[in-house]
């Protein structure tokens, strides 16, 4: 019997596959997805260009799009088969931890958190630092990276990835009912995803980056009427593609 393939309409690629990863997570985190359907992934930019207006679910399918036509291309020696599907679930818990008009308001959390008296705890610190340190507790750091990485948070250095705790501290409470339902995951996956989401110095982390910046680039210039731009995969993942091209900007 033929394998059936899904579709999902795009605006930016025409066509999605509809993979398995993605119709276990979707199915099973719908509200989730629900809520991504609601926020705008140019934040306040449409208050002033109407037409620069897309929801950040589409955004998210196009980031996982984008990592599969990075795993497409990629040899299997440069990111082996283990990783792959942790990679894969990342890019869909990815945008997860946004919060409405996205950047603006998590800076703007941020720095709700450093006021009030320096002799009582502020509430929204302590609810922020929560979830981070949830997800810190999950991966092998020593206590003084788990602090700097706190401390670049809280100060505003690093303020752009605070929604990444935020989506990995979701993946830490849903995911023994992912892994009851996706074939293959183990525990020790976990970790790896989360590192994806969340550090800087790994791999997952940096392709992760590269499939999201790939995505809103072309997708926010589509929106905002500018230019239609289409990068074949294996020019955008050349360096990391086994067809190694050399083309010039």
């Amino acid at each position: 019997m033929d394998k059936k393939y899904n579709f999902r309409y795009d605006p930016l690629y025409r066509v999605i596959d509809e993979i398995e990863e993605l119709r276990i997570v979707e199915g099973n985190f719908k509200s989730l997805f629900d809520r991504l359907k609601q926020i705008n992934n140019l934040g306040i930019i449409p208050e002033i260009f109407e037409m620069a207006r897309y929801p950040k679910y589409e955004h998210g399918l196009g980031t996982m799009y984008q990592i599969i036509s990075l795993l497409d291309v990629a040899d299997k020696n440069i990111i082996p088969t283990k990783y792959r599907k942790p990679l894969i679930l990342a890019s869909l818990f990815l945008h997860f931890g946004h919060f409405p008009y996205t950047y603006s308001t998590e800076r703007a959390l941020l720095l709700s958190s450093n006021l009030g008296n320096r002799g009582k705890e502020n509430k929204i610190k302590k609810y922020a630092k929560s979830k981070i340190e949830k997800v810190l507790n999950k991966i092998s750091l020593d206590d003084e990276r788990k602090q700097y990485i706190l401390d670049n948070i809280f100060s505003l250095c690093d303020y752009e990835r605070l929604y990444r705790y935020f989506s990995a501290e979701i993946l830490v409470k849903k995911f023994s009912n992912l892994k009851d339902k996706v074939d293959g995951l183990s525990e020790e996956d976990l970790e790896v995803i989360i590192r994806d989401l969340v550090d800087k110095e790994n791999d997952g982390y940096t392709y992760l980056s590269l499939a999201d910046k790939a995505d809103f680039v072309q997708r926010d210039a589509l929106y905002f009427g500018t230019v239609r731009i289409d990068v074949s995969p294996k020019h955008l993942y050349g360096g990391i593609s086994r067809y190694n091209p050399s083309y010039s900007v």
